[in-house]
This record gives C-alpha cells, structure tokens and sequence, in this order.
C-alpha cells in the first residue's frame, strides 16, 4: 500500500505525524481526463469539469449520508467540445466519485505544491534506502518472541547500520584506500546475528 492514500493520511493526521510523500497518481480510464482534472469543493459540494460545468446532480450515501458521487448530465456532456476526452460511455454523463478521505487527498495536493515540500521530499529517499538496507539485515521480520526481544533486535540493527555509515564517512575523510584499513566482514551479505 502506498504511504499517500488518504486512509494513511487520515491515520497519520490523528497521531500527529506529517507525511513527506506525494499523492498516488491519478490517471484517467481509457486515456480520459483523470479525477485531479477536476475542481471539487468540498465545503459547497460543487465539481467543475474542465469544460467549465457543474455537475448537476450529487449522490449520496444511503446509510451514512455522506456525499458519494458527483454526476454530470448526458445534456451537459453530449454536446460538449471535450466528451471524447472525459468519457468513453455511450450516454455520455461522466461520474465523479468521492470518499471519506477527500479532504486529506486535496490538503496533500495542496501540500505537494509548496517550497516546504519540494525541499524536504527528496530527503525521503535517503531515508527509504536506510529503511532497505534495515530489512536486508533482518528488520522486516522478528527471530524471536516477544517484545522485549523484537525490540531489542530492531535496536541491533539500527545500531550496526549507524556503524557502517560512521565507518564509511571515517575511510572518506581520511582518505584511505580500502585495502589499508580494517575490513569489516560478515555484515553486508547475511541478517545480523542476536544472542539473547
């Protein structure tokens, strides 16, 4: 599951963490006008095709009375210059479907347009290259049992990848030529070993 849908959005919202990551990508079906190129209000419960419409008619939810879908009328869409390009239906009414996490998705579009982010986000890699590397040595899954001993293992970890990265940035700044320094074995290829 990608870290930017709105159900992880809505999550991360109530523990007060805030996620550098973009929106999943919006396309179109068929090669049509996706979702985004649409102008949906949520507080006036309005959507603007790119053709400049209001869809005529709202749709709602039969149990929790939340607003569902957003409907343009075959009148609105059949003569329109821009059909062939919004919908491939016979009759001719695009539809625009909207959920309980619309308002995280259309505040992190918002977001991903800000210096603030376009500065921070390309931070994130370095920080998922780590997170791999962590798996490669066994993070992802748990030898033991128990807390204490899963937690313990996920310190180990960390704290042997930190070494790496400290003794990599020490060979850099002395300038040393790998065959004149220690060499550290037994890291790289296999998951780290606990003794518990």
């Amino acid at each position: 599951m990608s870290c930017g849908t709105g159900q992880n959005r809505e999550e991360m919202k109530k523990r007060q963490v805030k996620l550098i990551c973009p929106v999943p990508t919006d396309l179109g079906r068929n090669g049509c006008f996706p979702k985004s190129a649409f102008t949906i209000n949520l507080d006036s419960q309005t959507c603007q095709c790119p053709a400049g419409k209001i869809a005529a008619e709202k749709i709602y939810h039969k149990y929790t009375n939340q607003l569902k879908v957003f409907a343009f009328s075959q009148d609105q869409c059949q003569n329109c210059l821009l059909l062939n390009q919004c919908t491939k239906s016979k009759k001719g009414g695009r539809t625009i479907t909207v959920n309980q996490y619309e308002q995280h998705l259309q505040e992190a579009r918002a977001f991903q347009q800000t210096e603030e982010f376009k500065n921070e986000y390309p931070q994130r890699c370095k920080i998922e290259n780590k997170q791999a590397e962590m798996v490669h040595h066994g993070l992802r899954q748990s030898r033991y049992i128990g807390k204490a001993k899963v937690y313990l293992q996920a310190l180990l970890i960390g704290a042997i990848v930190n070494f790496k990265r400290y003794w990599k940035l020490v060979k850099e700044q002395s300038q040393l030529k790998p065959d004149t320094c220690c060499e550290i074995t037994n890291i790289t290829t296999a998951p780290l070993p606990i003794a518990v």
